[in-house]
């Protein structure tokens, strides 16, 4: 069915592509064609924050989360080489929606993305957008989106550049990407490898005395291949390949003397992508195709637990822009086929929709308008819009107003797991809201942003698994409403004069997002804060650059939060980076020393689930470019 489906897809791809080809728009010559974002760019400026290629070179985080993490996305961790999920203004992890150069990288079984096995080598552009932005992406995009996206550089003719890095609890890493291109054609390969065996000492409790971490190696592997065509001045065409292989071991808990259970995840994504550009419409097609599979094994208890899904999506889109208005269109087709050992047979859920944008700016103030219309199967998702607004009394000072619709569709465990789904459960839907205030100051070569951003969201029909009267087992029901409310205030202060370069950053997020409904299994008050959500955030950073020399430290602040059984303390974290770097024409060279947890602090994001001590890192980076 899924190749059906596929050749269906492609079917449509080539005829449109080939009917487009066909258009001519003489009133311009363009001598440049760059991949532009497949949908509109938000107005809420304030919650939008992008790391482009250079940025993600010179971060001192190692890692996707930790990227995320120090611009105060709360990452749920369970430790070193464990799952680690997002959550983004009380919402859950499966409200976070992750995007791959424009489609959407969540497993259909899950609804969720594991951000431990992101390689931040991987994209040359990370962006982040808190908010809801289902009408625009669809299912899940309702606390924010995290996108990573391959950009091409068609200046380039030759890159090689390599990377290794090796550090406490056996930490090893190795890098390798490889350019070759003109201004028409670039293909870029990268690999990644990284493996840490994670046996790093802490203490179960205070008194007891201390231990090894043990059954926590982690082995993580990834290729990947782009492909950039420059067809003529107007269209480029490209293709993206992304193998990814994970093997880890999954450590005892703190009430737990051992374990030997194991995970084992295997992906393989392609994606082609194409794109037209005149004077006044963008059009663009693209097409993904997602392969993984999973396999969790538990020899203590006899159990192997293998899953497998395969995804095809398509999405056509096209946009104009006359005079002050800009309009875009969009549709999307995404099928999925899923097998495990608890469905009863192999499942399949398709998906289309389709969805518009349009905007209007004049003088100092725009208005943004969306609406999606999406279909599960033969079931109608609600009609979703969204309304942004923006305006800039005088320069320095910029005003953001935004109120959406949002959903999230439950996934097919939800639906299918046996004992346990419901297939016929509602989405989770709610409305939102939003208002920030921006400013931006020169004094010379001192420049200042500042933001306050405040929002209120409320979901109902929220999907909790429990066990209902007269049932033994847990079920997918929609239980709960969940109101989340807050603040986030922002400060970034930078400075350059001679040699010498510093900035500071400062954040610091109010949440609360609490249950409105009560609940006896699992047990929750009405007015109860979301387990693992803390309502208090505090993060600040301080880089100083110097010639080649470049010194950056992070702090963080996280509040109390409730486990599913016991309270979590607040704890604060600390980080380093050393770094110093050359450039002699085309040759490059970076060393740098990473240190985590600096001030070893004692702590727990997740209940029972060990966390590691100070930790160093030690890498240097070579880099030939022409």
């Amino acid at each position: 069915m899924i190749i059906q489906r596929l050749g269906w897809s492609l079917g449509i791809w080539i005829l449109g592509m080939m009917t487009l080809s066909a258009q001519t728009d003489t009133s311009l010559d363009i001598d440049t064609i760059v991949v532009v974002s497949s949908k509109p760019v938000p107005i809420i400026n304030s919650a939008f924050r992008v790391w482009n290629r250079e940025a993600l070179e010179n971060t001192s985080s190692n890692t996707i989360p930790e990227l995320l993490e120090r611009e105060g996305v709360y990452i749920k961790n369970y430790g070193p080489g464990s799952i680690a999920t997002s959550s983004i203004r009380g919402g859950s992890a499966g409200h976070t929606l992750m995007l791959w150069n424009g489609l959407p990288l969540q497993s259909p079984m899950l609804g969720l993305f594991d951000l431990s096995m992101l390689p931040i080598s991987g994209p040359e552009e990370v962006i982040l957008q808190k908010g809801g932005y289902s009408a625009m992406w669809g299912s899940g995009a309702i606390g924010g989106i995290i996108s990573l996206n391959n950009r091409p550089d068609f200046s380039q003719r030759l890159l090689f550049q390599s990377q290794s890095r090796s550090g406490s609890f056996g930490l090893f890493e190795q890098q390798f990407k490889v350019g070759v291109g003109n201004e028409r054609f670039q293909s870029v390969t990268k690999f990644n490898h990284l493996q840490v065996d994670n046996n790093f000492p802490y203490r179960p409790l205070p008194e007891l005395p201390e231990r090894k971490q043990t059954n926590a190696a982690f082995s993580q592997q990834n290729f990947l291949q782009d492909i950039y065509w420059r067809i003529n001045d107007q269209q480029q065409l490209s293709a993206h390949f992304w193998r990814q292989s994970v093997e880890r071991e999954i450590p005892p808990t703190l009430t737990q003397t051992r374990s030997n259970a194991q995970q084992s995840d295997a992906s393989t994504r392609l994606l082609v992508n194409w794109q037209m550009t005149h004077t006044k419409s963008i059009w663009q097609a693209r097409i993904g195709l997602f392969d993984e599979d999973l396999i969790y094994t538990n020899e203590r208890i006899g159990l192997e637990s293998p899953s497998n899904f395969k995804t095809l999506l398509a999405e056509f889109s096209t946009q104009w822009q006359w005079k002050n208005h800009h309009w875009f269109f969009g549709t999307t087709q995404n099928y999925t086929e899923a097998s495990t050992t608890n469905y009863n047979d192999g499942v399949s859920e398709f998906r289309p929709s389709i969805f518009t944008n349009y905007k209007f700016q004049q003088a100092n103030w725009q208005v943004q308008a969306s609406l999606r219309q999406e279909w599960s199967d033969d079931r109608r998702v609600p009609l979703i819009p969204t309304v942004e607004l923006n305006y800039q009394p005088i320069e320095m000072l910029e005003l953001n107003v935004k109120m959406s619709r949002n959903y999230r569709l439950p996934t097919l465990n939800d639906r299918f797991w046996l004992p346990g789904g419901t297939p016929d459960l509602r989405p989770e839907d709610g409305w939102s809201q939003e208002i920030a205030i921006s400013s931006q100051q020169h004094w010379g070569k001192l420049k200042m942003i500042a933001s306050l951003t405040a929002f209120n969201r409320q979901i109902d029909d929220w999907i909790l698994w429990s066990v209902q009267p007269g049932q033994t087992f847990w079920s997918a029901n929609n239980i709960t409403k969940v109101w989340s409310r807050g603040l986030e205030p922002r400060l970034n202060i930078s400075q350059s004069f001679r040699q010498w370069q510093w900035q500071w950053r400062l954040g610091y997020d109010f949440i609360r997002s609490t249950n409105q409904v009560a609940l006896e299994a699992p047990r929750m008050a009405k007015g109860q804060q979301l387990i693992y959500t803390p309502r208090h955030q505090a993060h600040t950073s301080l880089s100083i650059k110097w010639r080649q020399w470049a010194l950056s430290y992070q702090h963080f602040y996280f509040g109390a939060t409730q486990g599913i059984n016991d309270p979590l303390d607040a704890y604060q974290l600390a980080h380093a980076r050393l770094q110093y770097q050359v450039q002699e024409g085309a040759y490059g060279g970076t060393i740098f020393l990473n240190v985590n947890n600096l001030w070893d602090a004692d702590y727990l994001v997740v209940e029972r689930r060990a966390m590691p001590g100070i930790n160093y890192s030690l890498g240097v980076r070579f880099r030939f470019r022409q």
